[in-house]
């Protein structure tokens, strides 16, 4: 029977999320060493990062929450982030902004598929090696709603929302479910498509929201 850890981790390709007693911090990846936590108590984790796959293994106090609960899907090789973000959903499309994007269909409780997008970090990292003369900023208040982009900096940010703005409608549209959004760049898209007629959820901590759930139903 598992016990709710004081401590949950989301260990992602570049940074680590932590949360500790109701709150939630942050780690650069690069900065993360599992055995400077406590352990004395049992710690469960979702790690995507292969460099921490091993030293995790040995850490007996490290419990790896993939391995308590199943996804109803056909899907080969769904990462533990993508399940966790997607469990306990009956119908909906689940959009992780995290170092990849990840857009996933749930209905009737079953995942029926999904899509993989390079992150804002990665592709805003290639727009200014590209193009080192555009002045170009993630915060450039750009509307990529109603109008046409008028400048290079919001062409470019634009430009990358615009197919993930397209996909979204027309998963929607063909299977009239909301659309929930987490992960730490969320609120860039969020913010981008305000005016949007799309019933979009707004979940942050959908993933220790969910690894909870998990370790509750454990104890039952």
């Amino acid at each position: 029977m598992a016990k709710i850890s004081n401590y949950l981790f989301d260990i992602g390709s570049t940074r680590v999320k932590i949360f500790h007693n109701g709150e939630i911090h942050y780690l650069l990846s690069n900065n993360f060493n599992p055995e400077l936590f406590d352990n004395s108590e049992q710690i469960y984790y979702s790690n995507v990062n292969p460099k921490f796959k091993d030293k995790l293994k040995h850490l007996k106090n490290w419990i790896d929450i993939g391995s308590m609960f199943e996804i109803n899907t056909n899907y080969q090789w769904l990462g533990t982030d993508r399940k966790l973000a997607i469990y306990d959903i009956d119908d909906g499309i689940i959009v992780d902004f995290g170092t990849a994007i990840t857009v996933d269909v749930v209905q009737h409780k079953k995942h029926i598929g999904g899509y993989i997008f390079l992150g804002f970090n990665k592709y805003f990292d290639e727009v200014r090696e590209s193009f080192p003369h555009i002045n170009f900023s993630e915060n450039n208040n750009c509307d990529c709603e109603d109008n046409l982009p008028n400048s290079s900096a919001c062409a470019i940010f634009c430009g990358f929302l615009a197919p993930i703005i397209f996909l979204l409608k027309e998963l929607q549209e063909k299977y009239k479910i909301k659309i929930i959004v987490t992960g730490g760049d969320s609120n860039k898209f969020v913010n981008s498509v305000k005016n949007l007629n799309l019933e979009i959820n707004i979940n942050n901590n959908l993933i220790f929201n969910n690894m909870i759930k998990i370790l509750q139903k454990d104890q039952i």
